[in-house]
């Protein structure tokens, strides 16, 4: 009982001491990251960030895991909503009012004002813009670009999309973006704006035009 309440509290501060790294790598980035700067943010010893973690390369890979197996059930359920909003499509007369919702439903994700939200959008920058990053480290940033890119291409391709390889890293690259404005004070950042984007976008995935299917 005693040893199944340690490795409980155990899991607790190893689990407190990522998501102080995830918060110290957001606001300073991967190479000014140290243990003494997560274990002053999870306010806990400096001892326990070396006896969790073998060094700092260590600790920002068991962070930016951390973030995945968190991130990655949230960003499935979403794409799920997506694809059964293209599933409910009945005939070309609902496909304006699809990619309307596909738009929204994209569009109140991306635009969260909440300090959380803005923390895992730079937390993502960090390792996706660093010039240089340790050799494992690098493979697992590749392989979870890799693993959010798929839907993008899955979605593409249900739409119908001549091009879907290009169209998803289209897709990508505006989503990417827009959570990128979401860091700044001096764009704007509105729903209604970001819905505006992906709506063209996804109606010229889907072959629309103006006045309808191509």
């Amino acid at each position: 009982m005693a040893r199944t309440a340690e490795r409980q509290r155990g899991k607790q501060t190893r689990e407190a001491l990522l998501e102080a790294a995830i918060a110290v790598i957001a606001r300073v980035g991967i190479e000014a990251v140290s243990h003494r700067a997560v274990a002053d943010q999870a306010q806990m010893s400096p001892a326990l960030t070396t006896y969790y973690f073998s060094g700092k390369p260590d600790l920002v890979l068991q962070a930016f895991e951390h973030y995945i197996a968190k991130g990655l059930p949230v960003i499935d359920g979403l794409w799920e909503q997506a694809f059964a909003i293209l599933d409910a499509r009945e005939d070309s007369l609902t496909t304006a009012a699809t990619v309307r919702q596909l738009a929204v439903l994209a569009a109140n994700f991306l635009c969260v004002p909440e300090r959380r939200h803005r923390e895992e959008v730079a937390f993502e920058l960090a390792f996706f813009h660093q010039p240089r990053l340790e050799p494992a480290l690098a493979v697992r940033v590749r392989a979870y670009r890799e693993r959010m890119r798929q839907p993008a291409l899955d979605f593409c391709r249900r739409c119908g999309s001549a091009a879907p390889e290009v169209d998803a890293d289209l897709l990508m690259g505006l989503i990417a973006r827009l959570e990128f404005e979401q860091l700044s004070q001096t764009i704007d950042v509105s729903v209604d704006r970001a819905a505006a984007q992906l709506e063209r976008l996804v109606s010229l995935i889907m072959g629309l035009r103006a006045n309808g299917p191509a």
